[in-house]
């Protein structure tokens, strides 16, 4: 049965500069209700695909070893001339000692000899090219399979860093999940490995490949350059640059952010638009606490959907003391449940139960313990049981000694960027660049999320808990009513079709007060306190977005002291209202 009346949340009014900018209904090809088309209009309840993973590469790449070096020629130019030189020096000792005449015989000689010489000399050279040649091509060709290797391996690194997008986009990228409604959107599930994890930002990995360098030289006094070549590669692949750093809350299990206020602020705001845009809400619950100093800041989170109880009755979101403690109070009593069950339990490796809660502490005076609101036993179970009992826990503090020692991660935040450590043992510390989500990104993917419902099996069999006025008529808020349109292309001397509720599997129900149609006469009979009123109302405030003044009017007579009728005094459908206690409506002259 569709009503109109609103949950009761705590929240003040939007004021028009904290009002979330409007989304783009048009490419959901949803249709308005009010024409015959919208006849097979439906709740905009969203499918969730299969999941398609994008594998890692895990190539491995040997980088082989340089070949052997050549050897050098084993006569040097030195071994050539010292003959030469001796020969001279003996040519002229004889002839100084001997004298010409018999000297002259031993010139004879000499060609023969300097021949001999030319042609060591020569063949030195050649054997000399031979091994600079081999020296040229050795370098030559190992440097153009080291090419090959960097090719490959820079393949591989862009590989893994656009997988590393696709599983962890930027804020806007989940912006745009959100409002193209892509099949990756809500794609994540409990028992996924990346379950809850968040990204932060960007920094450097190990790579999911596997590189294996030259093993050193033997002989280490020999240096051998393309060795150093051949290593340089697999240090400058050693780290995937650029790949997201994820928050793993689940492995934590309770987690801290610390830094200057905007700036664990955005950080938070940037986590939840990755928690909202992989995790449904129907798996994960969103428990937000936040000062109300800062509501300008926060508001955006009233309109995610992971906010809402099952029932879509209460919001999971608080800004006040006495809103933190009804809030925290309700979901404590179903987590003291949870234990209870798990305590009775015999295996200790069940699954932890579904939906996962998500607890944002924003407000330290909540958790700490200073405030009126504060949740010191919730709190303590949150951070000693709070995986098992599905529950995880997130804490903004300015400094991080401030934050409690349970905490598994910590997210240290300055001006110059963020260190993500993980307590373990063993400790881990990953430096990354924070992103940046202004407070307009996340309102607008809000805004996307906000109609959306998950598709499950049984709906076809099954009613909905609750639609609202807003579900009916395909708005996600009051401002999106289409009433301009509807009113330009309304024909109700046709059909006087309106949405009043919604059968089993999403099948939009028409009244239709048309001759033709239902009408004219009608008769609605239920028991105190079944939602007739609501009933009439929604069907009255259905007529008025679907039809001009002129083409529709309403009296009302409510015999129930006007509670009914009073909302549509300022509706220019209504002509008059009569009432058992007031009399009439516009007031006689």
């Amino acid at each position: 049965m569709a009503h109109s009346g609103q949950p009761q949340t705590g929240w003040r009014p939007l004021a028009p500069d904290m009002a979330p900018p409007k989304a783009d209904t048009g490419a959901t090809g949803w249709q308005l209700p009010g024409t015959d088309a919208s006849r097979d209009a439906r709740p905009p309840a969203f499918q969730r695909a299969p999941r398609e993973y994008v594998a890692l590469p895990q190539d491995t790449v040997k980088v082989q070893e340089p070949p052997a070096a050549p050897s050098q020629p084993s006569f040097s130019l030195l071994s050539i001339l010292l003959p030469v030189v001796g020969t001279v020096i003996m040519l002229g000792v004889m002839l100084l000692v001997v004298g010409g005449g018999r000297a002259i015989y031993m010139l004879a000689y000499a060609p023969v000899m300097l021949l001999s010489y030319v042609a060591s000399y020569f063949t030195y050279r050649s054997a000399r090219r031979k091994y600079q040649e081999a020296v040229a091509q050795r370098e030559t060709g190992y440097r153009q399979y080291l090419a090959g290797c960097r090719q490959t391996l820079v393949r591989l690194d862009e590989e893994q860093r656009r997988a590393g997008v696709i599983a962890n986009p930027t804020p806007t990228g989940c912006l745009a999940r959100a409002e193209r409604l892509d099949r990756r959107l809500w794609e994540r599930a409990p028992g996924d490995e990346d379950f809850l994890d968040l990204r932060l930002g960007l920094g450097h990995l190990p790579p999911s490949f596997t590189i294996e360098p030259p093993p050193p030289p033997r002989d280490v006094l020999q240096q051998d350059p393309l060795f150093y070549e051949a290593q340089a590669i697999a240090d400058e692949f050693a780290l995937v640059r650029d790949m997201a750093i994820t928050l793993p809350l689940a492995e934590a299990g309770a987690a801290g952010l610390a830094g200057p206020r905007y700036l664990s602020a955005e950080a938070t705001r940037c986590l939840l638009l990755q928690l909202t845009t992989h995790h449904a809400p129907n798996e994960v619950k969103l428990v937000l606490i936040f000062p109300e100093t800062e509501m300008a800041d926060w508001a955006w989170t009233r309109w995610l959907p992971h906010t809402w109880s099952d029932d879509r009755t209460r919001r999971f979101v608080a800004a006040t003391p006495e809103s933190a403690r009804r809030v925290l109070s309700e979901v404590e009593e179903l987590l003291r449940q949870r234990q209870a069950r798990h305590q009775g339990q015999s295996q200790t490796d069940a699954p932890p139960p579904v939906p996962a809660f998500v607890f944002v502490f924003a407000d330290p005076a909540v958790w700490a313990g200073s405030g009126a609101g504060s949740v010191g036993p919730l709190l303590q179970l949150l951070l000693t049981q709070g995986p098992s009992l599905g529950a995880y826990t997130l804490l903004l503090a300015d400094r991080p000694e401030r934050l409690a020692k349970e905490c598994s991660a910590v997210v240290n935040l300055t001006t110059g960027g963020g260190r993500l450590s993980l307590v373990g043992p063993p400790l881990s510390e990953t430096d990354f660049i924070p992103d940046r989500c202004p407070t307009a990104t996340a309102a607008a993917l809000a805004r996307a999320l906000t109609p959306l419902r998950v598709q499950s099996l049984d709906s076809a069999s099954e009613l909905p808990e609750v639609v609202t006025l807003l579900d009916l008529l395909d708005a996600g808020f009051v401002e999106e009513l289409p009433a301009a349109d509807s009113w330009r292309q309304s024909e109700p001397f046709r059909s006087l079709a309106v949405p009043i509720g919604v059968q089993a599997g999403g099948e939009m129900l028409y009244l239709d007060l048309h001759e033709r149609g239902h009408g004219p006469h009608g008769l609605m009979a239920g028991a105190t306190g079944s939602g007739k009123s609501e009933l009439i109302q929604s069907f009255i405030a259905s007529l008025a977005v679907n039809f001009h003044p002129h083409e529709v009017a309403v009296m009302l007579i409510d015999y129930k002291g006007g509670g009914m009728a009073n909302a549509f005094r300022d509706l220019p459908h209504q002509i008059g209202i009569i009432t058992n206690l007031e009399g009439t409506w516009p007031p006689g002259p």
